[in-house]
């Protein structure tokens, strides 16, 4: 979900070669990159979908995966999301996905951020471009807090759930349909 240019598409084929992709993204010309970097793998199908609306083929998927791309919808919408992938998965089928969180108090979630930033100017990026980015962040980001994604990912259905890893405002979650 949410495929970009097939970076997540790219790992998941490293280690399993002959998988069944349907790679989903909002933006064509996205899913046109990621065409181009794959060539005509008959084992890729694109799908050019939107999260808040879109509809999945029940029980079709043994995993659904997405990587930094759910905290661009809002709560409503994830907790529909989180109920279209449980159906679409096969009994046993896993629901796996890294996106950036919020902290459960605005204090955890500020310093998050500045620990964030001094990451990245560290690495290299200027001030200028950390601006860029929160405004971005500002208009098109939803982050919501650990906890909200656990119990939402229950009422969807999961029997399972667990946050796998977390580091400043990233986890890694995991959801399993029994």
């Amino acid at each position: 979900l949410g495929c970009g240019t097939g970076n997540l598409t790219q790992r998941i084929l490293e280690h399993f070669a002959d998988a069944q992709i349907d790679a989903l993204d909002l933006s064509e010309e996205i899913l046109e990159e990621s065409r181009k970097r794959f060539g005509n793998k008959s084992t890729i199908n694109y799908l050019q979908e939107d999260f808040k609306s879109m509809i999945l083929t029940e029980g079709k998927y043994d995993l659904v995966m997405s990587s930094i791309a759910i905290h661009h919808v809002e709560d409503p919408f994830k907790l529909r999301l989180y109920k279209e992938v449980y159906q679409s998965l096969k009994k046993g089928g896993l629901f796996i996905f890294a996106d950036q969180t919020r902290g459960i108090a605005d204090e955890i979630y500020f310093k998050n951020i500045e620990c964030w930033k001094a990451e990245a100017l560290k690495l290299g990026s200027t001030e200028e471009n950390w601006n860029m980015w929160m405004a971005h962040q500002d208009a098109h980001d939803f982050h919501s807090p650990v906890g909200w994604h656990l119990e939402n990912l229950k009422k969807a259905g999961f029997d399972e759930v667990d946050l796998l890893s977390k580091y400043l405002m990233w986890g890694v979650f995991w959801a399993k349909k029994n």
